[in-house]
C-alpha cells in the first residue's frame, strides 16, 4: 500500500488557540469576568488581569494570557491593545457567554432535558464566536491553517487529523488539496499517512485543538475511529 509522507517544518502549523474550553478554562473565564466587574471603571490590561488572578487564585499567567487571546478572537472581550475600562471589557456576546458558563458549571445531572438545553446554548454561543472570528479573519490573529481546515471540511464533508496535516504540508489551493485527498482515498481503502516534523512525529494535539473547538461548537461529530464529519456549515 502506498503511503504519503507529510513533512512540516516548525511554525507551519498553528492552532486556533493553545487552550480548549474545558471546565477548567471556563472557570478561569468566569474569574476574569468577576475581576473586571470588581475593577469598575479603572483601566485594565492583560497584564493586570494576569497579575490579579495569579495573586488571588494562583492561576498560571501563561494560561490566562492564552485564554484572554481566545476570548478576544471570538469577540467576547474588547481588544486590550487599546485603553479599555474594566466594566467595558466584556462585549454583549461575552457577557452571554459568561452567564451560560455559570449555568453550565451547575450540577444538573438529575435534569437531562435542562442539561441538554444548556449544552445547546453553549454550542450556539461558540458558533457566534467562531462566526465573529470568520467575519474578521483578515484582521484577527487566527492562523490560516485553521481556516484551511474549515474550507476543507466544507468541500470534503469529512476528514481525519492526518489528512489535515497533509493538507497543510501541500501549500496549495483548498480545492486542489481536496482533490488529492479524494484520489488517495480511492487508492487506499485504509488511508495511510506518515507524518514528520524534522524527523519527529507530530503530536495529536497538533490538530486536536482545531478539531476540538469545532466539535465543542456542535459543528463536528465522530464518523469513525479516525474521521470527523461536518454536521453544520455556518461559514458561508
Amino acid at each position: 500500500m502506498a503511503t504519503i509522507t507529510v513533512s512540516l517544518q516548525p511554525g507551519e502549523y498553528t492552532s486556533f488557540s493553545g487552550v480548549q474550553f474545558s471546565d477548567n478554562y471556563l472557570d478561569k473565564a468566569i474569574r476574569i469576568y468577576e475581576y473586571a466587574q470588581s475593577a469598575g471603571r479603572s483601566e485594565i490590561s492583560s497584564k493586570s488581569i494576569q497579575k490579579a488572578l495569579l495573586i488571588k487564585y494562583s492561576f498560571q499567567e501563561s494560561d490566562l494570557r492564552t485564554l484572554i487571546s481566545l476570548l478576544k478572537k471570538m469577540g467576547y472581550i474588547e481588544s486590550l491593545d487599546n485603553k479599555v475600562t474594566a466594566d467595558k471589557l466584556f462585549t454583549l456576546s461575552g457577557k452571554l457567554f459568561i452567564q451560560i458558563c455559570k449555568v453550565k458549571s451547575l450540577d444538573t445531572k438529575n435534569n437531562l432535558a435542562f442539561t441538554n438545553r444548556i449544552e445547546r446554548a453553549f454550542q450556539l454561543i461558540l458558533q457566534k464566536g467562531l462566526l465573529y472570528a470568520w467575519n474578521n479573519k483578515e484582521t484577527s490573529d487566527v492562523p490560516k491553517s485553521f481556516w484551511l481546515l474549515v474550507e476543507l471540511f466544507k468541500i470534503l464533508g469529512y476528514m481525519s487529523g492526518k489528512e489535515y496535516l497533509y493538507a497543510i504540508s501541500c501549500k496549495k489551493d483548498p480545492s486542489y488539496i481536496a482533490q488529492l485527498i479524494r484520489e488517495n482515498r480511492q487508492k487506499n481503502n485504509d488511508y495511510n499517512i506518515i507524518n514528520s516534523i524534522t524527523q519527529k512525529p507530530i503530536a495529536n494535539t497538533a490538530y486536536s485543538y482545531n478539531f476540538g473547538i469545532l466539535q465543542q461548537a456542535g459543528l463536528l461529530e465522530f464518523l469513525s475511529s479516525i474521521y470527523f464529519k461536518l454536521t453544520k456549515n455556518i461559514f458561508i
